[in-house]
């Protein structure tokens, strides 16, 4: 399965050590990228208590290559980098393929 984002009703997800990543695609009239970037940090985590404003979370971008690297890049200078750790593709009806 490719972790390209086809639809609106996908997303790619990936797991720091206290955190999640979330990579959606925008609106085709948004003008501020193609791909919006999310951070939820772990309740009570010590990333959550070090963030702030000037981590500029959500995120855009117009590029999805340059978003998963610049993301990737993030997680690995705060410390966050999970080793093998890879892009997951989502979609509202994910939850259908669990067992």
């Amino acid at each position: 399965m490719s972790n390209d984002l086809t639809s609106p009703h996908q997303w790619l997800d990936m797991r720091g050590r206290e955190c999640l990543i979330t990579m959606t695609m925008r609106p085709h009239y948004c003008d501020r990228g193609n791909y919006l970037a999310l951070l939820d940090a772990d309740a009570g985590s010590g990333l959550a208590l070090d963030l702030d404003g000037q981590d500029l979370w959500p995120r855009y971008y117009f590029d999805l290559d340059r978003a998963k690297l610049e993301c990737e890049a993030w997680l690995k200078k705060r410390g966050q980098w999970v080793e093998g750790a890879t892009w997951k593709l989502c979609s509202e009806f994910s939850w259908l393929r669990q067992k």
